[in-house]
């Protein structure tokens, strides 16, 4: 029955059967219902389904990223170029995670392709053409700009080198 008064400064008092809120918190809240017109699959099989559209949304919010890897814009007009786009952009989504699974095996603290390529952007290296003498040719020199430990381990267990 809904409270109803013209005072401003209605209060409302209740208590909480802590017991039967802690038996929905096991037996109901945060559960989700899976519905699927699949019969003939199994719950593990459905199970595994679900997981899998999620992995794929996610490969599409990596592609949509703005930042990293994006499909957008397109400047392109033909089909041909379309198509060439979307490959280029899907194949640097797989180098991508290639990479970061590298990353994680080597023990860097990335959690996602983003945190990984941020990272990398920060790894900053030149190369410096030193003018030739008549007696010697040109000398080249790869010189790293200073970084942190965390960019040092990580081009280690990337085995990147100057």
């Amino acid at each position: 029955m809904p409270v109803k008064s013209e005072d401003p400064h209605l209060s409302l008092a209740y208590e909480l059967d802590q017991a039967a809120f802690d038996a929905l918190a096991q037996s109901t809240f945060g559960r989700l219902v899976l519905m699927t017109d699949r019969h003939e699959w199994s719950t593990a099989d459905i199970i595994r389904a679900y997981h899998g559209q999620s992995a794929v949304e996610a490969v599409f919010a990596h592609l949509k990223d703005p930042a990293h890897l994006a499909l957008r814009p397109q400047r392109h007009w033909t089909d041909q170029k379309l198509h060439v786009h979307v490959f280029s952009c899907v194949l640097a989504y797989l180098l991508t995670s290639v990479l970061h699974l590298k990353a994680r095996r080597a023990g860097a603290p990335y959690a996602s392709i983003e945190s990984l390529l941020e990272a990398l952007e920060k790894i900053r290296c030149v190369t410096v053409i030193r003018k030739a003498t008549e007696v010697s040719k040109p000398r080249l020199t790869t010189q790293l700009e200073d970084m942190d430990q965390n960019a040092l381990r990580l081009m280690e267990a990337l085995e990147i080198s100057a």
